[in-house]
């Protein structure tokens, strides 16, 4: 993180705790915020995401930027954080974390899948790829779901092990994942995985759900992390290109 932003979100931070920025509730707009703090959009809207990333505010399209209630009480403990990472730091590390975690998802899923559960599986890689050949979709629409049907392919397969602790954790992780995703994309530049890379996903996922159901544990171990691998090595040669 540039000093130029990491002084900025310091700033806004101290904005939003004296209340000079607040509205009703809301944060002033961005170009309000420009105004105030003398910077570009590009840049306001940088230090907006790593506030919204840490549950400051929220970010809600056509209806302004929300300071979330206990935001207060949230700031001093934040901030040390938030000097230390940036949302591209949150991302990669959130990769580490799911490195350590879904290849032994992957793992126990395969020692534990039934005929019932391959079935699902299946079903589930089936209609990604009739997605993908959609042609009459419109590109963002499909893009959007793709994604969301990334996250159920992921979340199906942590269910399966049957682990209600791994269960937990990877909840955390998932949703720290998804918020870093959602607000990068919410950028001028934005990012969408699946708008880049769909064929790519699709074939690293069927390899993941063919090891599972063909009750490979290994394979699927090594599958899920090499999936991980090339998605982190992907995902953030192209945020920092955007951003």
């Amino acid at each position: 993180m540039n000093q130029q932003l990491q002084n900025l979100i310091k700033d806004v931070y101290d904005g939003i705790k004296d209340g000079r920025i607040v509205r009703n509730g809301q944060l002033f707009t961005e170009r309000e915020l420009c105004e105030v703090f003398g910077v570009k959009r590009g840049v306001i809207q940088k230090a907006l995401v790593a506030l919204e990333t840490l549950g400051l505010i929220e970010i809600r399209e056509r209806q302004g930027i929300l300071v979330k209630d206990d935001a207060g009480a949230l700031l001093s403990d934040a901030m040390p954080f938030l000097q230390s990472h940036s949302p591209l730091a949150i991302h990669n590390q959130a990769f580490e974390a799911r490195m350590i975690l879904e290849p032994q998802a992957a793992y126990l899923a395969a020692q534990k899948c039934t005929p019932e559960k391959a079935m699902l599986l299946e079903s589930e890689m089936t209609f990604l790829d009739e997605l993908q050949a959609d042609q009459t979709k419109d590109p963002n629409e499909k893009a959007e779901l793709l994604y969301q049907h990334n996250v159920i392919f992921h979340n199906m397969l942590v269910e399966m092990t049957e682990n209600a602790v791994m269960a937990e954790l990877y909840r955390y992780i998932s949703t720290l994942s998804r918020d870093i995703f959602s607000l990068l994309g919410r950028l001028p530049s934005g990012f969408r995985p699946y708008a880049l890379w769909p064929e790519l996903l699709i074939r690293e996922h069927k390899a993941i759900g063919a090891a599972v159901t063909a009750n490979r544990p290994q394979e699927a171990r090594d599958a899920m992390y090499q999936h991980l691998v090339n998605s982190q090595a992907r995902n953030s040669a192209t945020i920092r290109k955007i951003n």
